[in-house]
């Protein structure tokens, strides 16, 4: 829209209207176009054909700022049907990275990825005070996921976690990447996304990897 530029801008009314934004919109274009047209030379007329151009310029730009707003309405819609569909998620067991584990009936499920085989290891449970309430055995693994199911029927309901110790044929220890199990048990809605409530945990769904 460079011929735009060329207009006297001098005039107070849209001296007026370019100090309030960099940004010209399709009003600031319009009333632009309006002032070349009032304040050309009536013995040296804009040219037909540029005449033409500018209002071809101002079509399109109107329909940008059209299409604009039926996405962002698009957007708004798409949102907020996502946010309805992750109350389903609410009574479902999640799985999300973390060594976080919800006690909240007579067993839990720890799970956890293993990089390599292992031939031994133990999985220590600690309480929210960090003391150790419980050691599992788990023997040889294979490398991959797995899962170990923990009887903690005599335990206080609560927010518990774990660490993983096994080692490889080599004798040294395997690293490993811990998933979180737990219920959903309600869904919060933030500025920047929808969590999971799961125990005192909040949990992006996001970072959500299994659903079951």
């Amino acid at each position: 829209m460079s011929t735009i530029g060329e207009v006297n801008t001098t005039n107070p009314a849209v001296g007026a209207s370019l100090t309030h934004s960099s940004t010209m919109g399709k009003d600031e274009f319009l009333r632009l176009l309006i002032t070349q047209l009032k304040n050309q030379d009536p013995l040296n007329p804009m040219d037909g054909a540029e005449f033409t151009a500018q209002l071809a310029q101002f079509s399109s730009l109107e329909q940008l700022y059209n299409l604009n707003d039926q996405v962002t309405a698009f957007n708004s819609s798409q949102l907020t049907m996502n946010n309805m569909k992750s109350v389903d998620l609410i009574g479902k067991e999640i799985t999300t990275e973390g060594n976080g584990l919800v006690v909240d009936g007579d067993s839990a499920h720890i799970s956890y990825i293993l990089d390599e085989a292992v031939t031994g290891g133990t999985i220590e449970i600690y309480n929210s005070d960090g003391n150790v309430v419980a050691t599992l055995d788990i023997g040889s693994q294979d490398a991959g996921a797995h899962s170990v199911e923990w009887d903690c029927s005599a335990m206080e309901r609560g927010n518990y976690s774990f660490e993983v110790a096994a080692q490889g044929s080599d004798g040294k220890n395997v690293t490993y990447a811990p998933r979180m199990q737990g219920i959903v048990t309600s869904v919060i809605f933030k500025e920047d996304g929808v969590y999971l409530a799961v125990g005192d945990e909040e949990i992006a769904t996001k970072d959500v990897s299994s659903v079951r």
